[in-house]
């Protein structure tokens, strides 16, 4: 049943919304969004959020505007919302994960391939297209999870939705895996970032189970998310087909344990 059907207050419905994906009101009041900063409580943070782009300061909310508005002031108040820029390079999505894995105790680094790294001897400073993603315990310190990824051919400039979903896709199936959370697309309008979202997986699938196909949580037909990110915009440029010799097309070879995903068994269905 969605969330409409059981409440008649939108703004206790979305804290309640947010528990389901694990955020309590503490995660809300250290969101991004500046209406936490001056609120005492998640519920006060939400109406200011909202007046701010659909109401008016200083009057009381309007709940049939908040509920019809709901999905979209609530994915952009998500707290661990992430995304890039168009024209920045894929490597920025998993750099900013770093944005938002604080929420589980983890924090990545992202090593460019202008800066060699001994453990992989192989990489060289020319070579143009592989990344290292490295997720670290905050408080140990510790290597949870490291690896090699590349995106090659990638999108151009225009389709760089496809590049940056690809690049999400190479995290889902790898670093993100092994932590229990996974990247999906957020069903809000285009603007300069490729909208996503970080979740924990096990919670994802929850939800689709009781809520149904990419979580239509608020109102019936109404979905949330894009899940799998191949439903958001395909990674056509990434097929089998388009695989490539990597020493050959760029004359260094590459660590053996580089994630492609081209190659990748686990995204063969994309294309089938």
């Amino acid at each position: 049943m969605p969330l409409v059907e059981e409440y008649d207050d939108p703004f206790d419905a979305a804290i309640h919304a947010f528990e389901l994906f694990g955020f309590d009101e503490i995660a809300i009041l250290e969101s991004d969004i500046p209406a936490a900063q001056a609120s005492d409580t998640a519920r006060e943070a939400l109406i200011a959020h909202f007046q701010e782009g659909w109401g008016y300061p200083e009057t009381d909310p309007d709940f049939d505007t908040a509920w019809a508005n709901i999905e979209h002031w609530f994915l952009i108040a998500f707290p661990t919302s992430l995304g890039a820029d168009y024209k920045v390079h894929a490597h920025k999505i998993p750099k900013r994960l770093t944005l938002v894995l604080d929420q589980w105790g983890y924090d990545v680094d992202v090593t460019l391939p202008a800066q060699p790294d001994a453990r992989y001897p192989s990489l060289s400073g020319e070579h143009p297209e592989v990344f290292i993603v490295t997720v670290t315990d905050t408080e140990t310190n510790e290597t949870v999870a490291e690896q090699a990824l590349r995106l090659y051919p990638h999108a151009t400039e225009t389709l760089a939705v496809q590049d940056h979903t690809a690049a999400a896709e190479l995290c889902n199936e790898t670093v993100l895996a092994e932590l229990g959370l996974e990247i999906v697309g957020r069903r809000e309008p285009l603007g300069d970032d490729t909208p996503l979202l970080l979740a924990e997986s096990e919670r994802l699938d929850a939800l689709e189970s009781e809520y149904g196909p990419e979580i239509p949580l608020f109102h019936d037909e109404e979905p949330l998310i894009y899940r799998p990110l191949q439903e958001y915009s395909g990674f056509d440029d990434y097929e089998p087909d388009n695989a490539i010799d990597h020493k050959q097309a760029f004359g260094v070879p590459e660590p053996t344990d580089t994630f492609r995903l081209e190659t990748a068994e686990a995204t063969r269905t994309y294309f089938e």
